[in-house]
């Protein structure tokens, strides 16, 4: 393991008897090894079967420290707002843009941002050694990875400002609501650029994204572009106009505003369970996470002999712990946390080592990464070719030492690693140990 400085981790100190000190010489030698990682997921389950309450792990600010919260007053509506506020009407701020970040560790900035070097992280663990070959899955394919992009841009952006109160932490620029702001935006101006103003349809062309005066793909986020992410903006654009053509069909009364708005809706429930049931259980495969989120949206007793039978095996350990997790689900009840998606959240999402090096029958990545060159690619190919090529492209593997090697250009491993650093994220043992509880064995 990567040993770290005794005298400014408060959680991880220099292993006895791996010091290689020389004479008031204060620095572990840096020794990195890629052995098997702890079963973390066990950990997660010693946790439910245990009846831990996991809120109280969650780490945000008061309700009274979010400034100009008691500024805002909710009005009825039928329809979510654009950015996220009075989602939840008591809470005004709940989960909106440009409100902080949570935690489920305590701010750490006791290990300096270069120690150990960054580049040597990211030599030893994410880049791929000269001469290797990649490590791609035989399952699944890059639209997996396309998806997982298009998906975060939903979720999360730092924003350049910091919240300074007692869990300092950065604010997130987008809505932490599954409310597809990728598509619609995070505030009204987006939203409003989005529409076309007539028959609740949005903005799109043939086989590509329209564009704006500056050439910027017409949608609601369009940072870190490429063509696999173009690819599922126009897949979802052309699903908003096909359900809101349909809604004006059989409800001829329904206005452009009624018609966007609930397209809107659909469109959100629609993708959201397509993640929770689709991409993440073939993704992460394993039996509890696979039943907790199908009953998470099904929890009917059919659904319930359906999961204990054909995901959990009639294991009665894995039964007691989904028993225990639907036991808890109650709808319309809020949590006693705000709703905010944590740091560690964008932490585990960096899922760059699953981009392939090139696309079959479309392209070397670093020839789709723009906003030209993906509009392009896509009126060239056409939406179904390009659909095509990341189908037929494998998906690589989210494993060590597997990053593709265009990111050396980009430094995008240094970067991954130095993030976590400059935002106070703790190390994962050092969460472990003061939320899990003793250090895993296999860990020196």
């Amino acid at each position: 393991m990567a040993s770290v400085r005794s005298d400014t981790n408060k959680c991880v100190e220099c292993p006895a008897g791996k010091t290689n000190y020389a004479a008031g010489e204060t620095t572990c030698t840096y020794a990195f090894s890629t052995a098997a990682a702890p079963d973390y997921l066990q950990d997660g389950l010693n946790l439910v079967e245990a009846k831990v309450n996991i809120q109280a792990l969650f780490k945000l600010p008061h309700a009274d420290e979010f400034s100009g919260e008691d500024t805002i007053t909710c009005t009825q509506t039928k329809y979510r707002s654009a950015d996220g506020t009075c989602t939840t009407v008591a809470v005004p701020l709940d989960g909106a843009a440009n409100t902080p970040f949570g935690r489920l560790l305590d701010v750490d900035f006791t290990y300096t941002v270069d120690d150990p070097p960054a580049a040597a992280v990211a030599e030893a663990f994410l880049h791929r050694p000269a001469n290797a070959s990649r490590v791609s899955s035989l399952a699944h394919s890059a639209m997996m990875t396309a998806w997982i992009q298009f998906m975060i841009h939903d979720w999360i952006q730092h924003s350049d400002t910091s919240y300074n109160g007692e869990n300092y932490t950065e604010l997130n620029k987008y809505s932490s609501w599954a409310d597809c702001s990728q598509l619609y935006g995070n505030n009204q101006a987006e939203q409003d650029k989005v529409r076309t103003g007539v028959g609740g349809l949005v903005k799109v062309g043939e086989d590509a994204l329209l564009r704006d005066g500056n050439g910027v793909p017409i949608t609601g986020v369009t940072i870190n572009w490429w063509a696999g992410v173009e690819m599922m903006h126009v897949i979802f654009h052309k699903e908003h106009n096909s359900i809101a053509a349909a809604l004006a069909s059989a409800y001829p009364s329904m206005d452009d505003e009624a018609l966007f708005q609930t397209a809107r809706l659909v469109v959100s429930a629609l993708v959201t369970k397509i993640h929770a049931t689709q991409w993440t259980p073939p993704l992460f495969n394993h039996p509890a996470i696979n039943a907790g989120l199908q009953f998470g949206w099904d929890q009917s007793e059919e659904t319930q002999k359906y999961v204990n039978s054909q995901i959990l095996g009639d294991d009665p350990r894995l039964v007691a712990v989904v028993k225990y997790y639907a036991s808890t689900i109650q709808p319309g009840k809020r949590l006693t946390s705000r709703h905010s998606l944590t740091e560690l959240f964008t932490t585990v999402y960096r899922l760059h080592a699953t981009l392939p090096d090139a696309i079959t029958g479309i392209g070397q990545m670093l020839e789709l990464t723009s906003h030209a060159k993906s509009g392009e690619v896509l009126k060239q190919s056409g939406l179904k070719g390009v659909v095509d090529g990341f189908m037929a492209t494998p998906m690589a593997l989210n494993r060590l030492n597997n990053y593709p090697d265009f990111f050396r250009e980009t430094q995008m491993a240094e970067i991954d690693v130095s993030r976590d650093r400059q935002r106070g994220v703790g190390r994962c043992e050092c969460g472990r140990r003061s939320n899990l509880g003793p250090t895993d064995p296999r860990i020196d």
